[in-house]
């Protein structure tokens, strides 16, 4: 097939590609997109109006490699319609960035509280997943039987001893408190969603140039202090939401999945809005400390 370019006044001849051809053309695509992203990449951080410039430059040569590669080789119809949309992707992606870039200049705290918030709701629906899983795992053995009651700090109104964590032996659809089982299942998903988080706040949220190992000595500090307070806060409301949703609805072992994922949230929750304000501290950058 011939295609005249009037502009140019050169002919085009579209051609079907050989295996090595497409090979070669994928290889060169694929090249191409690395070199994009990492241009991209070494780019973030200029001020707002070269970003802008820069970005445009960059997308620009990136399209023009791709329209380059494809320029003698006949295009099927879901190609053109795959272009149309990776090229609305990155245009998309562009326009997001430009915002978050422009967002974080202007308002870097607020910016600093939404990537938190993100952060933490994606470990917060990790801890959701992980949980029952690690606690049905648990329960296949004889830790559901072992009692874990430690910690007691005062008594209730019934006059029994208040715990800080509080796991009668015994499956909770039976009347039982989880035992050890629950309690690991508990600790593990919040050890593993936490160093997660770790990693996350530090280097993404935060950018943080402190050590590392004072951050995580510090970190690992507030982690042990916050989860000694979520416990103690977790007998209070665990015992009401599983009753709620295995007895007063009905659900059985629907509900007690629905009281797992209930009790994590509200768990997460006391951690979110009291690991703000530890991480602005432990994250603090020493430019920041000496306010310039």
């Amino acid at each position: 097939m011939r295609k005249l370019n009037h502009q140019q006044g050169e002919i085009v001849i579209k051609h079907k590609e050989t295996a090595d051809q497409n090979k070669k053309r994928n290889e060169k695509l694929k090249a191409a997109k690395e070199q994009y992203k990492n241009k991209i990449k070494a780019i973030y951080n200029n001020d707002i109006e070269d970003l802008k410039q820069s970005y445009d430059a960059i997308i620009k040569d990136y399209l023009d490699t791709i329209e380059r590669l494809n320029k003698y080789r006949k295009i099927s119809q879901i190609e053109k319609i795959q272009t149309v949309i990776n090229t609305k992707v990155i245009k998309t992606k562009q326009f997001f960035i430009i915002k978050w870039k422009t967002l974080q200049n202007k308002h870097p705290n607020l910016a600093q509280f939404i990537a938190f918030f993100t952060f933490s709701n994606g470990v917060t629906l990790l801890q959701m997943l992980l949980m029952p899983l690690f606690k049905s795992l648990f329960e296949q053995t004889n830790l559901v039987y072992t009692n874990f009651q430690v910690g007691q700090i005062g008594q209730e109104l019934s006059g029994d001893p208040y715990f800080m964590f509080n796991y009668p032996a015994g499956f909770i659809s039976e009347g039982g408190g989880g035992g050890l089982a629950y309690f690991l299942s508990v600790q593990l998903t919040l050890l593993i969603a936490q160093v997660i988080n770790f990693f996350l706040q530090r280097n993404i949220t935060f950018k943080s140039k402190t050590s590392i190992y004072k951050a995580a000595m510090w970190y690992f500090i507030a982690y042990v202090a916050i989860t000694l307070i979520a416990s103690a806060s977790l007998v209070l409301y665990k015992v009401p939401i599983y009753t709620f949703f295995i007895e007063t609805l009905g659900l059985g072992n629907t509900g007690e999945s629905l009281a797992d994922a209930t009790t994590m949230i509200i768990y997460s929750a006391i951690s979110f809005w009291v690991f703000f304000p530890i991480f602005k501290l432990i994250f603090k950058n020493p430019q920041e400390m000496e306010g310039k």
